[in-house]
């Protein structure tokens, strides 16, 4: 199913769009390669997708119909996770490391059969408290997505003395922050906010941004106390993660619907992000940014009429 969906969201995209992800997914390639070549950093590609299976499975919402409607579920689930994860584990077959391929699989099987659901009600309801209402989609995606931030933020401050490290798990972290615009809110709660299409780009891009450098911040500063010679790539990542929110925000307001769940602008916004750990991908955000801000402005003024 989720191969079908990935289907329908390439088909919406211009060929440009497909011709980076295609060049993006050979980086991975490469990279996977090259990390593959000596022990122990071997297992780091097969150790990161088999956390990401677990989150997926976790998390994703279709499980209870998965289970109960379709013949052999875990099969299916497990043929799911494995077609997605062949392209970044398939060069580890080539390695000579090559065992850690077999083993990756033998333990994304159990993954398959997990049921457990954390519940999104009720977590971390102090949100509505810390961040104002305007904020919806910071206090949506945290309540849905606690477990994994905690862990993930924890992670980052404990290994700050690692040096880049803690960069990587705020690039994940930061990927995570901004599917949480896939979701629309309602047309009351979007005209509360501003009268017009400049206002409310202007001010969710000055709350936003500041929600995600009071985040990256003080991960950033430690790690550059540790090494300072990470503090100028710091404030670069900080630029770019700022562009990116930036794009993301555009993006939604430029594909808005009140009350819809947006799945169609995931790989863009997967794309965007890529642009800040990969130089060649640099201009991309940047250049999406100006694109879709009047792409946004256009779109909103069917529901923010001046």
């Amino acid at each position: 199913m989720r191969l079908i969906q990935l289907r329908r969201e390439a088909q919406t995209l211009g060929w440009i769009h497909k011709l980076l992800f295609l060049v993006l997914l050979l980086v991975f390639m490469a990279v996977s390669h090259n990390v593959s070549q000596k022990a122990p950093a071997c297992w780091a590609v097969p150790g990161a997708l088999w956390v990401s299976a677990v989150m997926a499975q976790l998390f994703r919402p279709d499980k209870d119909f998965v289970f109960l409607h379709i013949r052999k579920p875990a099969q299916e689930i497990f043929l799911e996770y494995a077609a997605f994860s062949l392209p970044f584990i398939l060069p580890i077959l080539f390695s000579p490391n090559w065992y850690c391929f077999p083993v990756y699989f033998i333990g994304l099987w159990p993954i398959s059969f997990l049921r457990k659901s954390f519940p999104s009600q009720a977590r971390f309801v102090f949100l509505g408290r810390l961040f104002p209402p305007t904020a919806f989609e910071w206090i949506s995606g945290f309540r849905q997505a606690s477990p994994v931030f905690v862990i993930g933020y924890l992670t980052a401050i404990a290994f700050c003395w690692v040096k880049a490290l803690p960069l990587f798990l705020l690039w994940l972290l930061n990927l995570l922050f901004v599917s949480f615009y896939q979701e629309c809110e309602p047309l009351n709660l979007l005209r509360a906010f501003a009268d017009t299409p400049e206002e409310l780009l202007r001010k969710k891009l000055l709350l936003h941004g500041k929600i995600l450098l009071w985040l990256n911040v003080p991960v950033l500063a430690l790690q550059a106390v540790f090494h300072p010679v990470i503090g100028l790539a710091g404030i670069i990542f900080l630029l770019l993660q700022l562009i990116t929110l930036a794009f993301t925000i555009f993006l939604k307001y430029a594909t808005y619907r009140p009350n819809m769940v947006v799945k169609s602008n995931t790989l863009l916004i997967s794309l965007s992000q890529m642009g800040v750990i990969f130089p060649f991908l640099l201009p991309l955000p940047l250049v999406m940014c100006f694109r879709y801000y009047k792409r946004a402005k256009l779109n909103l003024i069917h529901f923010l009429p001046a």
